[in-house]
């Protein structure tokens, strides 16, 4: 190679060797001033993620959702940072500005700096999408429509300045300690447009806090209905049931809750408030049920004597504080059952017996019995995978 070439050869090789960013992953800008120009030259919304360098929960959103292609072509429509508090500048500063107080924080600001909408903990790269954009719905971009992007998975509708204005005031007052005060301004919010889904989220949460069941139940219900793949007001609709009795209702919320939501520590939140209330099931405790789980058949009369429903009947037996063996009385009930659906709905019976004593061989076995017959029982699934979890050779079972 001539002498004159190799400078320039070596100068193209060196070209090559910079590192240049990836089209696959996600454009993060270090600089608040400059994010903040970006999107207002852009005219769109600002997502600044707070975190910490100790934080797992951090380290875990970081790890498969901001990895992920949905989420990383989902951030091409807007403008992203992500900083720590505790060892970056911009990080601290931003971080006291908004009161960030737990990690991570992810704030959702206008083009004009100002603080739309937050979310708080770690979740999947879908469901952040499905919460990023429902705030983006619920709110103005300087009074201007933002860009759509093509790809981006729905339009914006137009927005309501005075349903943004009061959720606004709203957040402000709930970020400031005044939950009743921001209430009354979550109500005007919704008054003006009923589906604004932050809105909903908030003065639920509100209600629950304020041990509003009447009006916490309706306003769940109305989020439910506005974000139909939502699993988050399912589960507190679960919550807010079970807390009222009406355990037949908590558990089929609980189900759909677990069928839709997609993040995989959020799923196994659920599957544990869902064994809790069988638990509660089959020990009779203060969650003791009025009526057979969902999913159970409905025992046949004449299981008991008295005049009681058989399914309330059943569980009484697995209930009773002075009984030394539940288990061999519902095993007794199961050898003199009369027929098909009888023999199901007592199998189910033990497997939730056998599962609450921690037998986890013969919890397994009875629940296999229901899940031959039918084999889409939610609760006889979710039971059989916590029971083959327990027998692990980590959990042996018990002698």
């Amino acid at each position: 190679m001539s002498h004159r070439l190799r400078p320039l050869f070596l100068l193209l090789l060196i070209s090559f060797l910079e590192p240049v960013p990836s089209l696959a992953q996600v454009a993060w800008v270090k600089k608040f001033d400059d994010a903040l120009k970006q999107a207002a030259v852009d005219k769109r919304f600002l997502i600044v993620d707070i975190s910490a360098s100790w934080c797992p929960f951090c380290r875990k959103m970081a790890r498969e959702a901001y990895t992920d292609r949905e989420y990383i072509n989902f951030s091409r429509s807007q403008v992203f940072m992500r900083l720590y508090a505790d060892t970056d500048e911009e990080g601290t500063r931003l971080a006291r500005k908004f009161g960030v107080r737990s990690y991570p924080t992810i704030l959702v600001l206008n083009a004009s700096g100002q603080e739309i909408g937050r979310l708080m903990g770690a979740r999947s790269a879908q469901n952040l999408i499905r919460e990023l954009e429902s705030i983006f719905d619920s709110s103005a971009l300087d009074d201007e429509s933002i860009k759509k992007e093509p790809g981006q998975t729905h339009a914006r509708e137009p927005q309501n300045s005075a349903a943004v204005e009061a959720y606004n005031a709203g957040l402000a007052l709930q970020k400031a300690g005044d939950k009743a005060k921001a209430l009354e301004f979550y109500i005007k919010a919704l008054a003006q447009d009923p589906k604004m889904i932050p809105a909903l989220m908030n003065a639920s949460i509100i209600y629950l806090e304020f041990k509003d069941f009447k009006n916490a139940r309706s306003t769940l219900q109305k989020w439910v209905e506005a974000d139909p793949q939502a699993a988050k007001p399912l589960a507190m609709q679960a919550q807010l049931e079970r807390d009222s009795g009406n355990h037949e209702t908590a558990v089929k919320q609980l189900q759909k809750a677990i069928a839709l939501e997609q993040d995989e520590g959020e799923k196994a939140k659920y599957r544990e408030m869902l064994l809790g209330m069988l638990s509660a099931l089959s020990t009779g405790g203060s969650s003791s049920p009025k009526i057979a789980p969902t999913g159970v058949p409905a025992a046949p009369a004449g299981i008991e004597a008295d005049k009681k429903p058989a399914s309330q009947a059943v569980l009484a037996e697995v209930a009773k504080t002075d009984e030394k063996d539940p288990i061999a009385r519902l095993e007794k009930k199961l050898a003199s059952a009369k027929d098909a659906p009888e023999r199901d709905w007592l199998h189910l019976m033990l497997g939730i017996a056998h599962f609450q004593a921690q037998h986890w061989k013969e919890a397994r076995e009875y629940l296999a019995k229901v899940l031959e017959k039918d084999p889409d029982n939610l609760t006889a699934r979710e039971m059989m995978k916590a029971a083959e979890k327990m027998q692990s050779p980590a959990n042996p079972t018990p002698p």
